[in-house]
């Protein structure tokens, strides 16, 4: 089943976003999969066809307001998948092109690249319209996942602070939104340093 909208954004004036879903369903009509994909596209009814797809995103990033989303993350007991939840709580302007990375603290590191890698995202990239939700689901190696440990603060760690130990967590910004660094909560049945 495939369900499309078209959605006018009144702050970026002749661009038009086309959302499509696709929902995969099983015998019990019960959804077992969906996925979404945004697309930009410069308003038809302009008229002019050398204008690209991102042509005027472009020009209208400089007047656009920064979204602020909220977003937490939790690790699973079991897997130790990351899970996050953001919501876009602004009425105004949507989030687009809004990325995330799972990172040492900043505030521990040298300065060099602290993206934790391989980390593999079930979305990234996303468009988080006014009012919408979206949950990204985060796995990285086994290998990765064998040294996080559950620090006394509550939240997944690398190492023990007491001996310099970084927490692990997810940065999250966009084309038009607030970078910010969310902590990963832990639970009680992971080890604690």
């Amino acid at each position: 089943w495939i369900q499309s909208e078209q959605a006018f954004m009144p702050e970026l004036q002749n661009i038009l976003l086309y959302r499509m879903e696709v929902f995969y369903r099983d015998e019990y009509d019960s959804i077992i999969h969906n996925t979404r994909n945004d697309y930009y596209l410069t308003d038809p009814s302009v008229g002019s066809e050398s204008q690209s797809r991102y042509a005027l995103l472009g020009a209208y990033r400089k007047v656009l307001p920064r979204v602020r989303l909220q977003v937490s993350c939790a690790a699973d007991d079991d897997s130790m998948d990351i899970m996050c939840k953001v919501d876009h709580l602004q009425k105004e302007t949507i989030g687009i092109m809004t990325r995330f990375a799972l990172v040492l603290d900043p505030s521990m590191t040298d300065g060099s690249d602290n993206r934790i890698l391989p980390s593999f995202y079930s979305q990234n990239y996303i468009t988080v319209l006014p009012g919408d939700s979206s949950y990204v689901k985060i796995n990285t190696t086994n290998e990765q996942k064998q040294i996080w440990t559950c620090l006394p603060d509550g939240y997944i760690g690398v190492g023990t602070r007491k001996r310099g130990g970084f927490f692990l967590m997810v940065s999250v910004d966009g084309w038009n939104v607030e970078q910010s660094t969310i902590l990963i909560g832990c639970t009680h049945n992971l080890a604690t340093a």
